[in-house]
């Protein structure tokens, strides 16, 4: 299924999964990385799981190796040397949409076999900003949302977490190693922050990241009017498609971005080492 931009191109109504996996490594990326067999070993440390990881993006076959290519745990092997050099676990985001191939379906059995633990189920949604016209909740009187650069919203973000100094800093680092362009939103109600989130630009897509709401604001639609933001400042930048990670225990939220459209596209969890 296609619809049609605003330019009058046909707009694919799902983006394919490879293409989101990219977006979402690029919104989010690690301090330091580095490519292994079509694996990405992503290094933060001091951050959890999202940018201390492998990612397996491109199927194994074809690669040139002194090991043969289909002997995953060589591979495995080798990411838990490098992991350990870096006294780190072992972490490996595991997406139902790699089940594409062979090598990476037999990935996750192999893993729990070696005893890794299965962490963070996620799911992924998104949706075809040009599927319906992004009505939202306009800000009453006491409500206002401002789209701030950096320095601005992440003192406020951290604020309303309540993340401590030390994680503020990598954040920043993380935060300023995004090559996209991106907008840092924050609503206010009577003139205190209620909420904060931001957006990340990957050419047509536009993805979501850091959505928060105050737990004394929360089901008075401000995520809702925030999210909304957002998207519309995506669309300014022609973004076809949005999408977002949410946990799959937050069903509140789960909920929330149904009614703003969006739909599962696919899901992913963690296998930490013990």
């Amino acid at each position: 299924m296609q619809t049609e931009s605003s330019s009058g191109a046909a707009v694919a109504a799902t983006p394919a999964w490879q293409r989101l996996q990219e977006a979402a490594v690029n919104a989010w990326p690690a301090l330091r990385q580095s490519l292994y067999h079509g694996w990405l070993l992503r290094f933060a440390p001091g951050l959890g799981h999202r940018s201390n990881c492998v990612v397996p993006l491109y199927p194994t076959d074809g690669f040139p190796t002194e090991a043969p290519v289909g002997d995953l745990l060589a591979q495995i092997r080798h990411c838990e040397n490098v992991y350990a050099r870096e006294q780190q676990p072992t972490a490996f985001r595991i997406s139902t949409g790699a089940a594409q191939t062979a090598a990476i379906a037999e990935l996750d059995p192999l893993l729990a076999e070696r005893g890794y633990q299965q962490h963070n189920l996620t799911v992924v949604m998104t949706k075809n900003l040009h599927e319906s016209d992004d009505a939202s909740h306009t800000p009453t009187a006491h409500q206002a949302v401002q789209l701030q650069n950096l320095g601005q919203w992440l003192p406020l973000y951290c604020s309303l977490t309540g993340m401590q100094v030390p994680g503020m800093a990598v954040h920043q680092a993380i935060l300023q190693g995004i090559n996209g362009e991106c907008a840092f939103a924050t609503l206010y109600h009577a003139n205190t922050p209620a909420a904060c989130g931001m957006a990340v630009l990957d050419g047509d897509l536009v993805g979501l990241f850091d959505i928060f709401t105050d737990p004394d604001h929360r089901a008075k639609g401000f995520a809702e009017t925030l999210i909304n933001t957002l998207l519309a400042w995506g669309k300014t930048q022609r973004a076809e498609h949005a999408y977002l990670q949410v946990s799959a225990d937050n069903r509140r939220a789960g909920r929330l971005y149904q009614r703003l459209g969006f739909s599962e596209n696919h899901r992913f969890w963690y296998r930490l080492s013990g």
